[in-house]
């Protein structure tokens, strides 16, 4: 039976992440920032609706608060099922955003599926993994803003909520149907919250069969791959109409210091694109700030009416932001936002000088500064170019049409990053 779809995404790649799963089915898929005041109008003919709360570095009240408003703007769209989107390894306000959730809607048990075995991310005795390693013993556990400490998915949730979980382990998955559905609903009747395991794509096509129901859905964006075939929703894909050669490059941003993005740099290196570098102790500091932009801006804009693609990105000198944080007596957030505001001038000054359509961004943090830049109010999802990222469509507040690829920075093979600014051209 058909449905209408309503996600509250704590950040914007991953509101566009969980699209993109929706959109390969064939569904019509929205998206906007809590921030630009939706209105039912902003998904008028949309199956799924997509809400980026922009919460994911907040605290938790100010999370739960957003998240709330979120959940009550989809309620009173008429959304059948609520998913509340997090980050895939569960950085940021999880337990905050799924009480605020389960608060709105009134169900007394969400189901929580964070596995993502096509981005390695899965889930064994309710232990998350990342690339077969539990998640607090990776990079994310030094995450100078939202670092994890726990690997057990109820203790990451427990952090900002009382509410008791329980795990639908993977020894139940491989039992027969009806045993499955019992043991089900005989954790609903305990917990609040059931977390399922996830070993592989076989495993979220069992889960999704059980929960397709369910008014609540929490966690990573993989499970949307697979529940529309039991909500009967899946249809023909359309290709992006918007993509096409233009005459005119492509701007890519890195802002994410992770290592895939690192990879997906140096490829793009290795092939001998146009590149700036920003050292990101510049950009804390106004002035300077302000005469890096503007090199990057000079730089790029010629070459981008050439129709050259330019890769603008920051240098990794972590150790040399801490140190210029700690003279300034700025804290490691401040510092994020303060590099992120020149990924927003940026952007807004290509599009000024040069009328731009076309920008691929790496980071979650820099996509939404770059999307403030652009002034993109409404995105429209498409095909998927690599898991979990897709290409859309912008419209900005003023009107200007834009293709965008906005990506998280753990996302992506080496090559995504060419492969963005290729199917933005309309190439395959």
């Amino acid at each position: 039976m058909s449905k209408r779809i309503g996600v509250v995404a704590d950040d914007i790649t991953g509101a566009n992440d969980i699209g993109v799963m929706l959109a390969k089915n064939g569904l019509s898929v929205s998206v906007i920032s809590l921030q630009d005041h939706p209105v039912p109008e902003d998904f008028q003919g949309c199956d799924a609706l997509v809400i980026n709360t922009g919460s994911r570095l907040d605290s938790a009240e100010r999370a739960a608060e957003r998240t709330r408003e979120a959940a009550v703007f989809l309620r009173e769209c008429g959304c059948d099922m609520i998913h509340t989107k997090t980050c895939s390894v569960f950085r940021g306000n999880v337990g905050a955003s799924f009480d605020a959730v389960q608060n709105v809607l009134g169900v007394t048990c969400s189901m929580v599926v964070a596995g993502f075995p096509r981005n390695g991310r899965t889930t064994v005795e309710g232990v998350h993994y990342l690339n077969g390693v539990p998640v607090a013993e990776t990079n994310f556990a030094h995450d100078p803003v939202t670092p994890l400490r726990f690997s057990r998915l109820d203790e990451l949730i427990g952090q900002q909520s009382e509410r008791p979980c329980r795990s639908f382990t993977a020894a139940w998955l491989d039992r027969p149907a009806g045993e499955q559905r019992a043991h089900l609903e005989e954790l609903k009747r305990e917990a609040a919250y059931v977390i399922f395991d996830v070993r592989d794509q076989e495993d979220l096509k069992r889960i999704a069969s059980l929960i397709s129901e369910e008014r609540n859905i929490c966690g990573s964006s993989a499970i949307c791959e697979e529940l529309p075939v039991y909500w009967g929703m899946c249809r023909q894909v359309q290709p992006c109409p918007d993509a096409a050669e233009d005459g005119s490059g492509t701007l890519i941003l890195a802002g994410s210091l992770t290592p895939q993005t690192a990879a997906q740099v140096a490829f793009l290196e290795q092939q001998g694109i146009a590149r700036q570098v920003m050292a990101p102790v510049r950009l804390l500091v106004e002035d300077e700030r302000e005469s890096e932009v503007e090199a990057a801006v000079a730089f790029a804009s010629a070459r981008l009416k050439r129709g050259e693609d330019v890769l603008v990105y920051v240098s990794r000198d972590t150790a040399g932001v801490r140190a210029r944080s700690s003279a300034l007596g700025i804290t490691e957030i401040e510092a994020g936002r303060r590099i992120s505001l020149a990924f927003e001038a940026l952007a807004r000054r290509v599009l000024e000088r040069t009328g731009l359509r076309k920008y691929v961004v790496a980071g979650g943090e820099t996509s939404d500064a770059a999307s403030r830049g652009l002034g993109v109010r409404t995105m429209r999802i498409w095909q998927e170019i690599e898991a979990g990222v897709p290409l859309m469509t912008a419209v900005t507040h003023d009107g200007h049409q834009l293709l965008l690829v906005l990506k998280s920075g753990s996302f992506g093979s080496p090559a995504f990053l060419r492969r963005s600014a290729d199917a933005l051209r309309g190439r395959a």
